[in-house]
């Protein structure tokens, strides 16, 4: 478990650096073994999922990424590799994201999709909604 928290923390560095060096409202939540991705709006989410699919780096949508014991040297550096040419693609197609803030509400709906069932495709989109702005309004 060690080396997979090790190689995931890895990647999630490298993916840091990535996203700061493309000023895309893109982060990431969690730690090596288990971490989501946060994208700062509905649209850019979709179309980074999108293009990081079109680049070969399959991922989970809007839910926990969790890397297999495979996911060691070589397949780290592959993804991230991948990474880059789906987030250099979206920095390019959107500049006019560069710089802008990830909202409260993003983050928030992060941490809520760690839990199972929260992002589900049978989960009501209203109610999610109506939770997630009760959980900032409490803050």
């Amino acid at each position: 478990m060690a080396d997979l928290a090790r190689e995931g923390g890895r990647f999630l560095a490298g993916a840091s650096e990535i996203f700061a060096a493309s000023r895309l409202p893109i982060r990431m939540q969690g730690k090596g073994a288990i971490f989501q991705f946060v994208c700062g709006d509905a649209d850019l989410e979709e179309s980074f999922y999108q293009a990081c699919a079109k680049a070969g780096l399959l991922l989970y949508e809007r839910d926990n990424q969790t890397p297999s014991w495979q996911f060691r040297d070589a397949v780290v550096d592959s993804a991230l590799e991948r990474l880059a040419a789906a987030v250099d693609q979206l920095a390019a197609e959107l500049p006019h994201l560069a710089g802008a803030p990830i909202p409260a509400e993003a983050w928030w709906a992060a941490a809520w999709n760690q839990m199972d069932g929260f992002c589900d495709p049978d989960a009501d989109p209203q109610a999610r909604r109506a939770f997630l702005t009760e959980q900032l309004a409490a803050g």
